[in-house]
Formats: structure tokens, C-alpha cells, sequence
């Protein structure tokens, strides 16, 4: 490194943020402009604006936090550093002084919302026990770990809120009730070995869904139309395939009528976790409405902002069943809700 370069930076402390074609460019930036120090908080893709988005240009963005030299805090320290770096550009990286608050509950705060989680969302979170104990001065990184072990509690919480023998799977079209219920059901048999029945309602004598018929079929569990014969309810489970959820308030009052006359006291609402936030709180107003007890959200692999369904997550006081993609309904789920969305959300540890 050039020795002239690393004294310049002796002094620099903050956090920055830098946008870069590469790791690698992003790398030698930080080695040669914030020094040795430096350590790398985040990395995530970003947009390419204009014309060389067609030509497959691609830019990543680093945040990376400088700590204060031991007896070199004040307010000397802030103004070497913010003149000094603020639209520095080295070898195509551009490198900018973060701004905001670089420590303390404020700066997760601020961090959080640059990732994509809503105000609503971060409300929740400043409820939970490990925001009150974000000192002001505390390190992002070390924010980071308390968010990230009080969440996992909160996860570890959830699972053990386990599904009644008696559930039923409720979305709205699209969303992949029928897809997350065939996916439920191979994880019930063939990793758990228990057996049960699956009740299919749909109104006038319509098909059955023949996802749901091939699954029934190949894991060999009775598959019986609700009131057409005499519903078996033996064996570890009755799984409930219900009408979608309806825009008829009157339709979605008999689907609850009869869920409390049949038991059925678990009521997982599925989610399409690609539909934009208003239709996804707007589905999860009718599921609560339905007596909804946990979530699934499907179609992750259509979402490019996973960050923004913490306000899904912690707002709806569901107990996260599962995460799944679009296609299929052979296995591929995520049980380890929590632990995955912090794995998208918060840079690794």
C-alpha cells in the first residue's frame, strides 16, 4: 500500500458506503482509500441506470465501518474524514460518506430501512427486548448480533407452535394453497412417517385439483371430498383444501362457520410473497378475519426484496410455518423462517 495513502487514513473512521463493478474492485478500494482498518458490513446487488442496463452492466454496493483509533474520537476525527472521501471515485469505484447516524439503535435503524424494511416493520422490531439494549455508541456490526440472536429466539418461539392434527390451508388465487399443502403433506409422510386424510372442498362438484390428487396418490393418503361420503377422520391428521379465500365477505363468513364446526382449530394462510405489499396485507386482513394461525410464503424465488416481508413476519402475530418457491410440489421448503430471512437481510456474521 502507498505508505503517504496509509497515513492519510490513520485518522478516518465512519461508516462508507461504495459502489463498484466488483468484489474485487470494491476490495483494493477499501484497502487503498479506508486503510487496513476497514471492515465490510454489507454487500448487496444494485440497479444499473440508463442505457448500459441493456448491455448487462451490473454494480454492487459495500458498506464499510472504519473504527476511531483508541484517544482519536472528536470532532477533529469527523472533519478529516467526510471532506476526504465524499465523492472520491479510485480506480471506477465511487466511495461516499454513508451520512446518518454510525452507531446505536438509530444507524440499525437508518440500515435496515436502506435494505427495504418498512417503518411498520421496524416498529415491531424496536419492541423486541434486543432494540433497548442497542447502546449509543454501539458498533452496526455488533447491533447486528443482538438483532440477529433475539430474532432466532423469536424463531426457535415459533416453531414450537406446532400445527393442530386438524388444519386447514387458506389463500387467495394464486397464491399456492393447494401447491404448499401437497408440500406440507410429503414433509408429514415421508420425513415424519405419519398418515392421515386430506379433505377436498370446492363448491359445485368441481374437479379435484390434480396436484393434490397425484400427491394424495403417490404418498398414498385418502383424498375425500368434504360431505360426499363418509370423511375418514383417523390417523395423525385431517388437512383441509378449502374454496380460495373469496372477495365476498358473506362466502368467507360460511368458510369460518365451517371451520369451527368441523374443528378445524389450525388455519395456515398462504401467501404469494411476489404481490405487491398492499395485496399482501390486504390478504393477511382476510386471513386474520379467518381465524388464520400461521403463515406460509410462497413464490420466494419471484421476490427480489426479501427484507420487505419483515412487516408480514412480525406484524401479523402468525406463527411462520414455512417458505417455499412457485413450481412444483415435490419438497423444497424452508422450515427456518427467521434464520433465512436474516440470512437475507442482514450481511453474514
Amino acid at each position: 500500500m502507498n505508505k503517504s495513502a496509509d497515513k492519510t487514513n490513520d485518522f478516518r473512521s465512519g461508516t462508507f458506503r461504495l459502489v463498484a463493478r466488483s468484489a474485487e474492485a470494491a476490495a483494493g478500494a477499501i484497502r487503498q482509500q479506508l486503510g487496513e482498518r476497514a471492515k465490510v458490513v454489507s454487500v448487496r446487488s444494485v440497479p444499473v441506470r440508463g442505457w448500459q442496463r441493456f448491455l448487462g452492466a451490473s454494480r454492487i454496493e459495500v458498506i464499510a465501518e472504519v473504527p476511531p483509533l483508541e484517544g482519536r474520537a472528536g470532532s477533529s476525527e469527523a472533519a478529516t474524514r467526510i471532506p476526504a472521501v465524499a465523492g472520491f471515485q479510485s480506480g471506477g469505484v465511487m466511495i461516499s460518506d454513508a451520512g446518518g447516524p454510525e452507531a446505536g439503535a438509530p444507524a440499525l435503524a437508518d440500515w435496515l430501512r436502506g435494505r427495504g424494511v418498512s417503518q411498520a416493520a421496524l416498529r415491531q422490531m424496536e419492541s423486541l427486548p434486543f432494540w433497548s439494549g442497542i447502546a449509543d455508541n454501539l458498533p452496526l456490526a455488533e447491533s447486528f448480533g443482538l438483532m440477529r440472536d433475539d430474532l432466532c429466539r423469536l424463531g426457535a418461539a415459533h416453531r414450537g407452535r406446532s400445527l393442530p392434527a386438524r388444519t386447514a390451508f387458506l389463500g387467495g388465487p394464486g397464491a399456492g394453497k393447494t401447491t404448499a399443502l401437497c408440500r406440507w403433506l410429503h414433509r408429514e409422510v415421508v420425513r415424519h412417517g405419519r398418515l392421515g386424510v386430506v379433505w377436498w372442498m370446492e363448491p359445485d362438484a368441481g374437479p379435484v385439483s390434480p396436484a393434490l390428487s397425484a400427491c394424495c396418490e403417490q404418498l398414498r393418503i385418502p383424498l375425500v371430498r368434504h360431505g360426499s361420503e363418509a370423511s375418514p377422520a383417523g390417523g395423525d391428521f385431517v388437512y383441509v383444501d378449502p374454496p380460495p379465500i373469496s372477495a365476498d365477505p358473506e362466502a368467507n363468513a360460511r368458510m369460518r362457520d365451517f371451520l369451527e364446526r368441523e374443528e378445524i382449530t389450525g388455519r395456515v394462510l398462504v401467501l404469494n410473497a411476489a404481490y405487491a405489499d398492499k395485496s399482501l396485507l390486504a390478504a393477511c386482513k382476510a386471513g386474520r378475519a379467518l381465524g388464520a394461525t400461521h403463515v406460509v410464503l410462497t413464490h420466494l424465488d419471484e421476490v427480489s426484496c426479501w427484507p420487505g416481508l419483515w412487516e408480514v413476519l412480525l406484524g401479523e402475530g402468525l406463527a411462520p410455518l414455512f417458505l417455499t418457491a412457485s413450481a412444483g410440489w415435490a419438497p423444497g421448503i424452508t422450515e427456518n423462517v427467521i434464520e433465512a430471512m436474516l440470512e437475507r437481510t442482514l450481511p453474514a456474521s
